[in-house]
């Protein structure tokens, strides 16, 4: 396996159509349990789509908002920023508590692997679904550092607890700097 590893580890690192070829590599030979057994960080993706008031779902907004608010933002009223916080807040301490719905929010596992000179790549990968609906993984990317999966990620929605296997991890806030959107373990 170390010789895969070295090639791809080489390819990314070469670029060009070699960098095609080392993603191509991996995937036919890191599946999604080996990629998640040998993660050194997981978390969930959150999707900044998935944290705005949603009008037209008042299940969501019940028990957040007066019955008449509710009402006002069903007939298009603009929420207020503090009913946006106040909503977000809510949704992600939902998914915190595990009221996920997979289907919109991914999982992701960061893979790095090492080649037999020492260097290094981090792979990311995200995964949706449900196994009895089907699990949709997608290989996001190679990247140098670990810290530029976290700002790829970020891009598209809130991170929520990166986990290591190996070590004890810093808070995120504090390891990657107050410019990623990261909460739990001391974040956000």
């Amino acid at each position: 396996m170390q010789d895969v590893i070295d090639q791809i580890v080489d390819g990314f690192l070469s670029g060009g159509a070699a960098k095609a070829q080392a993603r191509t590599l991996y995937q036919d030979n890191f599946d999604l349990a080996n990629i998640q057994s040998k993660a050194i960080r997981s978390g969930l993706l959150v999707p900044d789509s998935w944290l705005e008031i949603e009008p037209d779902r008042p299940e969501l907004l019940e028990g957040l908002f007066l019955p008449k608010r509710i009402e006002e933002l069903e007939s298009g009223a603009k929420p207020t920023a503090r009913e946006r916080k106040r909503y977000r807040t809510h949704r992600l301490s939902q998914i915190k508590d595990g009221d996920v719905d997979f289907d919109y929010v991914s999982a992701f596992w960061i893979h790095r692997i090492v080649d037999s000179r020492g260097d290094d790549v981090f792979v990311l990968t995200t995964a949706r679904g449900y196994s009895f609906t089907g699990v949709e993984s997608e290989l996001e990317g190679f990247f140098l550092w670990e810290r530029d999966c976290f700002e790829y990620l970020s891009e598209d929605g809130v991170v929520i607890g990166a986990k290591c296997e190996e070590e004890p991890l810093p808070t995120l806030a504090d390891h990657f700097g107050a410019r990623y959107r990261v909460i739990g373990q001391g974040g956000e």
